[in-house]
Parts: C-alpha cells; structure tokens; sequence
C-alpha cells in the first residue's frame, strides 16, 4: 500500500469507515533527499517537499495523482485561483477599470468639457449620460443651460430634473373626453392619456424626473424627436430648440404667423444665445 494509501485508509478509519488502527501502524514513508523527484509511487512529490502546490517548473510531474484521479497541473492551477484570488475580486477589479475606461471612452466634447468641471456628480459620472453626451454634444449644452449640469433641479415654472422637463412633457394627462368616447365605443371604461409629442406610450413619475440618468435619457430622445418632427425641427437644431423651450403648441402657432425670431420671447432668444455660447458657434 501507497503511503496515500495508508493516510487516506487513517482518515477513514477516524471517520468510522474502518476498524481504528493507530497512524503508526502504517509505518513511516522515507524522507527524500531530493524534494523535486517522487520516490511515492503513486505520484506524491516526496515527503520533505516544502510546498505540494508550487513544483519545479523544470520537472514535469505524473500525469495523474493516483487515487485522487485527476491532473495535478490541474489541482495547482485551482489551488493557485483559490489561494490568490477570492471570490468576487476579479469581477470587482473588471468594474473598477471599466469606471476608469469611461472617461477616457466617453469624453465630453472640448466645447463643455469646461462647463462639466463643475457639473454633478450624478450627471458628469454617470456612464450613460457621458456615453449620450459625447455622441451628441448638444445635449451636453442644453444640460449646462437648463441646470448648471444638475446643480439647479427645480424652477418656479415647475420644470424639474437635469434637462428641466415640464409636467406635460415627462409625464402622461388623461384626456377625459376621448377616454369618454372610447369608452362608448367599447362598452367598458377605457383611458386614454396623452403623451409629449413624439413620445407616445413613454413617460416619467414624478420620483424617476429627478433620477439624473432617467431624466437624461428621456430628455436627450424627447428632444431628438423635436428635431426630427419634419413639422417642428426638421434637421434643425435651432428650430428643435425653440420648440423645447418655448413648447411644441407656441411653436407651432408662431411659425404659423411667420416665424420671425423677433417675434419670440425673449426668454427663448435669450436661452439660443447661451446654447450657442455652450457649443461654441451658431446654430442651424
């Protein structure tokens, strides 16, 4: 019998598994004058080995461990992981270099990149709205005006949030008259609410409008759909922003007088200039 054996045959006797029989009576494997050469012929590393799990590199062990039945390069390399690497640090470690990487992968546009120094925190490292930003800077200035980057979250006019959005645009208002008529329609009561324009079916609570990155998200595809509304923007950025300051029903009535940018509030020719101050030129 193997000296791997006789101890795995000692624990189960301990164990019960075996009539107790004291250790000694195995007898006492011969120490090994050279650590790096198995004299145990079931693939053991010698009995005065200082460290099992860390061999020579220039020895190249049994394939297989005898009664334990599987690599030993394979039982190293898990004891290694086990020993150096406890559970969760590499996950953790893949995070906080992911962090880092988005400042480097979303960088904010040098036209606010002095602006968003003083941005907060819920705004200038948050991944998504940095990811939104750098792919479309505008957002970017239209945050840095309607909030000082979110330092200014709530005005007297009721608009709230990072990008400033009024009651009627983050959120959803039964139309009662409607409702009634599907109703009759159906035979049953039936809701019907209207939405931001271009944003049917989507809204915000008044809890997730303070929420940066939801606020963020919504306002960045609200006003995009702005722009791309061939009756309100049409391609233009300057003619998206007029209706998300001023409103899509004023616009609309406006541009239906004549659109005359004299003729605007001057509030909203105010809010232009800054945007454009923000990007750094005029807009189109």
């Amino acid at each position: 019998m193997s000296f791997l054996d006789q101890v795995l045959a000692a624990r189960r006797s301990n164990l019960g598994l075996l009539s107790p029989k004291p250790l000694a009576m195995y007898g006492t494997p011969p120490i090994n004058p050279n650590p790096n050469v198995s004299t145990i012929d079931d693939g053991g590393y010698g009995a005065n080995t200082t460290n099992p799990l860390l061999p020579i590199s220039n020895v190249k062990p049994p394939t297989r461990i005898g009664l334990m039945g599987e690599s030993i390069l394979d039982a190293v390399s898990r004891a290694r992981k086990a020993l150096t690497t406890p559970q969760g640090f590499e996950e953790a470690g893949e995070k906080a270099v992911e962090s880092t990487d988005m400042y480097n992968l979303y960088k904010f546009p040098e036209t606010i990149q002095n602006d968003a120094k003083n941005w907060d925190t819920s705004v200038v490292d948050n991944r998504a709205i940095r990811k939104i930003v750098s792919e479309d800077p505008i957002i970017g200035a239209i945050i840095q005006v309607e909030s000082s980057g979110g330092r200014n979250l709530n005005s007297p006019k009721g608009a709230r949030g990072v990008m400033q959005l009024m009651p009627n645009t983050y959120g959803r208002t039964l139309n009662k008259e409607e409702s009634k008529k599907e109703s009759i329609k159906q035979g049953k009561e039936v809701k019907v609410y209207n939405y931001a324009r271009g944003m049917y079916g989507k809204f915000l609570d008044d809890n997730q409008v303070m929420d940066a990155e939801l606020n963020v998200k919504f306002g960045a595809e609200y006003y995009n759909k702005l722009k791309q509304d061939k009756d309100i923007g049409n391609n233009s950025d300057r003619q998206a922003l007029i209706a998300y300051n001023w409103g899509p029903g004023n616009y609309k009535k406006w541009k239906a007088a004549g659109g005359k940018e004299s003729d605007l509030p001057k509030e909203t020719r105010d809010y232009l200039e800054r945007i454009e101050k923000s990007m750094g030129g005029q807009l189109q």
